[in-house]
């Protein structure tokens, strides 16, 4: 279970960080709103995002190859064959 709740506690994560970055901005100058100051902030939370979608998508792959490896002797495609073989190649099937 604890992967399912991982990816789940991702995909929470990234939905509070998807929020625009805008909504942050404060006055400056003559009581002007600057939105270029908010780029950086929101490309650092875009790093954050892609590193939880990274994570994520990880957690899926695993979880794919577990389920064709309970599905032995059947097979699937040779391209998914590849991918599950290279999986396979770094992490040990879960017992």
């Amino acid at each position: 279970m604890i992967p399912q709740v991982t990816a789940a506690a991702l995909v929470a994560e990234n939905r509070l960080l998807a929020s625009p970055a805008s909504v942050h901005g404060l006055p400056t100058s003559a009581n002007q709103k600057d939105q270029v100051l908010m780029a950086t902030y929101a490309a650092h939370r875009l790093l954050e995002v892609m590193e939880n979608v990274s994570t994520f998508v990880g957690i899926e792959l695993l979880a794919s190859a577990q389920g064709l490896d309970f599905r032995q002797p059947f097979q699937t495609s040779p391209c998914l064959r590849a991918v599950h073989a290279a999986i396979r190649a770094d992490v040990t099937t879960l017992a």
